[in-house]
């Protein structure tokens, strides 16, 4: 029983096996601690375990040792059912030291008829060869959702190590093991890379991949290319850059890959959190009759710890929105360019950005919107985990020359929006099917469960024919829709 062993012995800190259930195992051990050969079977209800080995520990530490599963469940062994597997290996070593820069080793597992959570693994061989400082690795490997044939190598210098690595990936489908039938795919692809780390200052790596005939999500492209290359050895500036024939992105400034993508996805995480959080404690128009306001509910957002922050400059050419679309499963059509800023964490954040596009759609033709002539520039602060509501501080405006919203045909489109969280500001000017203009400018305030939006100027013209209001236009927007307190448009002497 594994709960015995830790009573018995509580000085050694051994770990918690009790989720193997019964130990059922043979140990025979010859030699002395410095000089001895182990023999371990064991049957667990995680699987069956045979390990025979032997070390030196004398002039140099040198070791011989094979290890055996049979049907091993390492969901099992870890209490995690996304770990579930029936997992047959043969693994070896044979070698001598520790110090990667003067040891000599070699290493091999061979896999068979596995499975490892859900996904079926055949013939695989891992090999791993290392002395003199250099490790080389190789691994041909085949499971029920891709085929996969690497190697590469590690260089230990004294302050640095270089890497490459190259090799192909052949009817990658990227769906069981994202768990999600969305990322059905066949891909095939031939990718290489080399880099260095430095030990005192930063690294310098580059990576391609070379796309053949492959499918993805229904659709084929019959080839693709794409260059990455990552530089931080000055720590000041670092610099990201990546080419393909889908877009290509440049990144300037103090960050790493995974600053940056943490604070960017945590920001975006917050800034749609906060605006859901607003819409669904949204209270009903008829609680609120004569207009009261009550407190609002705290908004936060739980993270994992302090992220590092960043200062970067970024720029992002979008050659083909219909292929980055099918990547993220939305109908989009056209390209863009985006360049903007981001600087900070995730407890006080500033995106800036701009973007143009000479046309782009989203969705279908008669149910989605079009536009050409874009151009949007946002500038948004002081987005926080902790108190988002009371430090934002945004700006939007967007500018298009003509849209498409459905069948509805737009022009000379204008907008402009203010917030600093709880107040804020809005104008709004759009020319609908040529006929129709309409024009507003007002303000808007939150306070409790109600918007109040209060519009200073409204205007609709039909032809050469122009309403305008005399008073200022007053709107309550709750749960269960929107409510005029007053609203009235004259022309001359007609009045709506």
């Amino acid at each position: 029983d594994p709960v015995d062993i830790r009573e018995s012995l509580p000085g050694l800190g051994l770990p918690d096996l009790r989720t193997l259930g019964n130990i059922l195992f043979r140990l025979e051990f010859q030699g002395t601690p410095a000089d001895f050969t182990v023999n371990l079977g064991a049957e667990t209800d995680a699987g069956a375990i045979q390990l025979d080995g032997g070390l030196k520990t004398a002039n140099r530490l040198t070791y011989k040792a094979k290890l055996e599963t049979r049907n091993f469940d390492f969901g099992v062994a870890t209490g995690k059912d996304e770990f579930r597997s029936s997992v047959n290996v043969v693994a070896t070593i044979d070698g001598f030291g520790t110090d990667v820069r003067s040891m000599r080793a070699i290493a091999r597992i061979d896999v068979d008829s596995s499975s490892f959570s859900d996904i079926p693994l055949r013939r695989s061989v891992f090999v791993f060869d290392i002395g003199e400082g250099v490790l080389n690795s190789h691994v041909a490997a085949a499971t029920g959702a891709a085929s996969f044939n690497l190697s590469g190598g590690l260089h230990f210098l004294p302050d640095s190590t270089t890497y490459k690595y190259e090799g192909s990936v052949s009817s990658l489908n990227l769906g069981p093991f994202l768990k999600n039938t969305s990322y059905q795919s066949d891909l095939s692809f031939k990718l290489s890379g080399s880099g260095l780390w430095q030990d005192k200052s930063g690294m310098r790596t580059n990576a391609a991949l070379s796309f053949t005939q492959s499918f993805f999500n229904n659709e084929k492209f019959d080839s693709g290319e794409a260059r990455v290359s990552f530089d931080d050895e000055e720590a000041s500036s670092s610099q990201f850059l990546l080419k393909s024939d889908i877009a290509d992105l440049s990144i300037r400034g103090t960050f790493t890959p995974t600053s940056f993508l943490s604070n960017v996805s945590s920001g975006i995480e917050i800034l749609s959190k906060g605006i859901a959080h607003r819409i669904k404690n949204l209270d009903s128009l008829r609680s609120f009759l004569p207009f009261q306001f009550r407190t609002a509910s705290k908004f936060q957002v739980s993270g994992a710890g302090k992220m590092t922050p960043l200062a970067a400059q970024f720029s992002a050419r979008i050659h083909n929105l219909y292929a980055l679309g099918v990547a993220v499963h939305e109908p989009l059509h056209g390209a863009c360019t985006i360049e903007g800023r981001i600087e900070g964490d995730v407890d006080s954040l500033r995106f800036s950005a701009e973007v143009m596009s000479a046309g782009f759609s989203y969705g279908a033709p008669l149910t989605g919107f079009s536009m050409s002539g874009f151009r949007a520039v946002t500038d948004l602060a002081g987005i926080s985990r902790l108190n988002f509501f009371e430090s934002f501080n945004g700006t939007l405006d967007v500018q298009s020359r003509h849209g498409v919203i459905g069948k509805t045909n737009l022009s000379e489109i204008r907008a402009g929006i203010r917030s600093n969280g709880a107040e804020g500001t809005f104008d709004v000017s759009v020319l609908v099917d040529s006929t129709t203009h309409v024009e507003m400018l007002g303000t808007a305030v939150h306070r409790g469960g109600i918007y109040q939006l209060n519009m200073e100027r409204v205007k609709l013209g039909f032809g050469t024919t122009d309403y305008e209001n005399a008073d200022p236009v007053s709107l309550l927007l709750g749960q269960d829709g929107f409510q005029f307190k007053s609203f009235s448009l004259r022309r001359e002497t007609e009045e709506i």
